[in-house]
This record gives C-alpha cells, structure tokens and sequence, in this order.
C-alpha cells in the first residue's frame, strides 16, 4: 500500500470517527479519481456508503473491490506458479559413483 493510500486511508476513518461520513466518503472517492483503485479503498467507501444507508450504491463498489482482489490475487498466484529451479549438490552420477564405491567397499 503507498503512502498516498495510507494516508487517504487515516483521513477517512478520522473522519468517519468523528461522525463526518460525506467528507469521508469524498477523500476516498478523490483518491480513487487520481490513483490507481485498490481493494481496500473500495471497501472502506463501500462501508462508508452502507453505513450512509446507501446500499444500492455499495454494492456495485464492493463488487469492484471483490474483482480488483481476485484480479490481483490471480496475478500473484501465476507468478508463484512458475517452476523453481532445484539446484543440488548431488547429482545422479554422484549418487552412482558413490553407489559403486559403497559396493566395492563392502565387497
């Protein structure tokens, strides 16, 4: 999260502390019109709006948070995805080679 949606965050939340839902609501929705959106601005305005009792216009904002999430949940998980590369010390003509002076050994 920037520090810019840290702050936007604060800001609300200070305001919805202190009872100011309409000056809340307009920091969030000014950041969302500047930035990039991000799932947990959407939810914090969702909540902002249900708490307003303006549930029809939540909804299509939680619905936005919830793709937005899963969007960049998926993009995480492709990325984890990708075949790591093993790196090991013993290699199978290591383990051969061992194998065959473990025998004459006990030979």
């Amino acid at each position: 999260m920037s520090k810019v949606s840290t702050l936007a965050i604060n800001a609300a939340d200070h305001l919805v502390s202190k009872g100011r839902l309409d000056a809340a609501a307009s920091i969030l929705r000014n950041f969302l019109a500047t930035n990039a959106p991000q799932p947990v601005i959407l939810q914090r305005l969702g909540r902002i709006l249900l708490a307003q009792g303006r549930g029809a216009e939540a909804i299509p904002v939680f619905e936005k948070a919830l793709k937005l999430s899963q969007a960049i949940e998926e993009k995480q998980t492709k990325s984890d995805d990708r075949p790591t590369p093993v790196t090991s010390p013993f290699t199978v003509d290591g383990a051969e080679q061992q194998s065959s002076t473990l025998d004459a050994e006990t030979s």
